[in-house]
């Protein structure tokens, strides 16, 4: 059996300031596209279901992009710093964000009331959260 032994890699300043640029190129278009995903369900609901869907819709897809957008924010501005972002932060702000939108959908559930389409709701959260997915696949060679 064989010890796998590898050195550190070193990188210059250019390097570290280059790799930091795609990190947050790529962190805003991930949000975008959540964005873009959650609207277009938000829309298609209103075409085929009527406003009331649509804004449940909408709400769903906020109550998920809004914490994701904040954490996104906070992580491409954490490339700034010559040590980047702290991994108990980074982990401590996903949590955070789970809760965030756990509260926002209670929300939704407290002051919508009998107006809310569940479903809609759903599907609009669930497009926003796997959004980027979709975009991966159709746009993610600029990204290599």
């Amino acid at each position: 059996m064989s010890v796998l032994v590898t050195k550190p890699i070193k990188l210059s300043e250019q390097d570290k300031r280059v790799i930091a640029y795609k990190a947050r190129a790529l962190l805003g278009w991930l949000v975008v596209s959540q964005l873009l995903a959650g609207l277009f369900v938000s829309a298609l609901f209103g075409v085929f279901s009527g406003q009331a869907a649509a804004l449940s819709a909408l709400a769903g897809a906020g109550a998920y992009w809004l914490p994701n957008a904040i954490a996104a924010l906070r992580l491409a501005l954490s490339t700034f710093r010559p040590q980047g972002a702290n991994p108990v932060a980074v982990l401590g702000g996903f949590l955070v964000k789970m809760l965030v939108a756990a509260l926002l959908l209670w929300v939704v559930a407290q002051y919508g009331g009998d107006q809310v389409n569940w479903l809609a709701v759903l599907l609009g959260l669930i497009a926003t959260l796997k959004g980027y997915l979709i975009a991966f696949m159709v746009f993610g060679h600029r990204f290599r």
